[in-house]
């Protein structure tokens, strides 16, 4: 990234320009000193504020003293590999209202060319006069960019100080000189400056993942007690003692739903229980291809509980993808079969409340759990043990204890605990900028988030 302040001094006719680095042209009596930054992408990083593709370039500058002039900013494309250095430069005659050759046709000053009255010929934005295309027209300073978009090469440009006409993009005036900036050659960078912030959170999360997979693999982690988990197992022996079956609802939502998977993940260990108790267990759901999954998620627990020959494909069924329909069949095998045990796990609407109730009619032990948090009140008066939110996805690792599981759970926290932190740290400097308090006045959160 190139960023570069130029201090130009425009005296009443003189044309003097000089590059510090940092000092600053001391300011001659009744002069104009411009500040002029400018910001593009120059190889490794990209510039603040501008795109990282190499074609774009913003430009900025203050007065002082402040001047309300309108400034018109012209861009000129160079030679390859030319070097031009900041100046100031006379563009009309003395008294004059034109726009002279020499300004614009700087390469050719020996060439005969006619001047251009734009007080007559109005120059919006894209006008190309001379040398020189239009890029903008602004009232007073711009201390923030403005963003020209540009084809690969080496770029220069003037900032002209105008009076403007009657008529829209005409100028009557121009007092005092222009100024024109260093030459730049943008190129696209490899990093984009603008996104330091969002490189930061990954780079958080894969250093969680990395350092809590390998803690994972040497010691046992801790994770907080679930109830609703430690519950499943005296809920499937109560169905064993009374002889009935256990029901298991997936929810109401595709495969690729996020807490159908973890209520797939689940299943699997709620079936190794069964077949070790020898219960059976009805699984309903509301898509086919969610049927065929937890078919074959129930035919490895049973395996894995050395009863592979135990398992009944029928007993996984395909009710409706019909939202009600599906409720309405779930609570007919509730009404029929009593099972003595429903879990119900996965994504849930306004049936929740109409399975809950039915189970609960019949005294079945229910345990509940879903990241909808509209149907989280329906579960919690309804069933004796309920996951809330995020306790769904987290159930899978509680219950397996797989390394990488766990990482995925620690990693999690260790966002959270990391957002929380950004949302205090945001929100006071948010507050002390609104309370003009230094430096924090210089606090945009669109800087750190774009």
């Amino acid at each position: 990234m190139k960023r570069i302040l130029v201090t130009l001094v425009v005296l009443g006719g003189v044309a003097r320009a000089e590059e510090i680095h940092p000092e600053i042209v001391e300011k001659a009596p009744k002069s104009t000193q411009w500040m002029v930054e400018m910001l593009f992408d120059q190889g490794f990083f990209s510039g603040r504020g501008v795109e990282p593709d190499g074609r774009h370039i913003g430009i900025s500058w203050t007065r002082d003293p402040a001047v309300p002039t309108p400034v018109l900013v012209l861009r000129s494309q160079l030679p390859d590999g030319t070097d031009v250095k900041g100046r100031s430069i006379r563009v009309v005659d003395q008294g004059g209202t034109v726009l002279i050759p020499r300004f614009l046709y700087p390469s050719t000053p020996k060439v005969y060319h006619s001047a251009y009255d734009p007080s007559v010929n109005p120059l919006p934005v894209g006008t190309k006069i001379g040398e020189w295309t239009v890029v903008a027209s602004v009232d007073g300073d711009a201390p923030d960019p403005i963003v020209d978009e540009v084809d690969p090469g080496t770029y220069v440009y003037a900032l002209v100080p105008a009076v403007r006409g009657t008529r829209p993009d005409t100028y009557t005036g121009f007092p005092g000189d222009a100024v024109v900036t260093w030459s730049v050659s943008p190129h696209a960078a490899w990093f984009n400056r603008r996104r330091w912030f969002h490189l930061a959170l990954i780079a958080i999360i894969a250093g969680s993942l990395f350092g809590f997979t390998w803690l994972a693999k040497r010691k046992e982690l801790f994770v907080r007690r679930l109830a609703g988990v430690d519950a499943i197992e005296d809920a499937v022996g109560r169905s064993t003692e009374m002889g009935r079956p256990v029901l298991y609802v997936t929810g109401v939502e595709e495969t690729q739903d996020i807490q159908t998977i973890a209520s797939l993940l689940i299943l699997g260990h709620v079936a190794k229980i069964a077949a070790e108790y020898d219960t059976d267990i009805r699984v309903a759901n509301a898509f086919p291809l969610t049927m065929v999954i937890a078919e074959e998620v129930v035919r490895q627990g049973y395996a894995n509980a050395g009863r592979a020959d135990a398992h009944r494909p029928e007993n996984v069924m395909f009710i409706t993808s019909e939202q009600f329909a599906f409720a309405a069949g779930v609570n007919g095998m509730i009404l029929r079969e009593r099972p003595a045990t429903n879990i119900y796990f996965g994504r849930f609407y306004a049936e929740s409340l109409m399975l809950a109730e039915t189970g609960f009619l019949t005294g079945a032990v229910q345990i509940a759990g879903t990241g909808e948090l509209t149907q989280l009140p329906f579960f919690i008066s309804a069933c004796d043990f309920t996951l809330l939110g995020e306790e769904l996805f987290a159930c899978s690792a509680y219950l397996t204890r797989e390394p990488n599981q766990l990482a995925l759970l620690k990693a999690g926290d260790v966002m959270k605990v990391v957002i929380a932190v950004l949302v205090v740290g945001f929100t006071v400097c948010a507050t002390l900028a609104a309370d003009n308090l230094y430096p924090f006045t210089r606090f945009s959160i669109e800087d750190v988030l774009p």
